[in-house]
């Protein structure tokens, strides 16, 4: 399976980051969604609520905001697909926070951005499959903003 990620997404997640530093900073990837496949078209920041002690390596966000945006993209052609985080580490990994997050939502995709510089420097991605109960890494692509490839549904 692959996760294909605007490259004007990916400068917003790195931005994040370098705004948060040395803080996590966390938030929601919507875009659409294929068998094989998932395109991120958006980022959207989320305010980290983990405790002051624990945002150093950890994020929480408020299940609010997720219903919230759940219900604003009911009537588009696309929904949220996962989470983001920005982290510290040079290879990033799944945290255990990490894991509990994405198996407790239906949406299934964490992207965790590392410590490198660049739009696509340390970027791992993994889905969550329901039905076999495991984590699989992502193959990440980052495209360029194209008329014909920014809602078409991801090969």
């Amino acid at each position: 399976m692959k996760l294909e990620v605007l490259a004007a997404v990916l400068a917003e997640i790195a931005d994040h980051r370098e705004m948060m530093e040395p803080v996590v900073g966390c938030g929601l990837l919507i875009g659409l969604a294929s068998p094989g496949a998932f395109r991120v078209t958006r980022a959207l920041r989320c305010q980290n609520l983990a405790p002051e002690a624990a945002r150093l390596d950890d994020f929480e966000i408020d299940r609010g905001v997720v219903e919230n945006v759940n219900r604003s993209l009911e009537r588009e052609p696309t929904s949220i697909l996962g989470f983001y985080r920005t982290s510290s580490e040079e290879v990033p990994t799944p945290s255990r926070s990490d894991l509990e997050l994405i198996r407790s939502y239906s949406h299934s995709v964490l992207l965790v951005r590392g410590s490198g510089v660049g739009v696509d420097a340390d970027l791992r991605a993994w889905f969550f499959d329901r039905s076999a109960a495991e984590l699989s890494e992502l193959t990440l692509d980052v495209l360029e903003p194209s008329v014909r490839n920014l809602l078409a549904c991801p090969d």
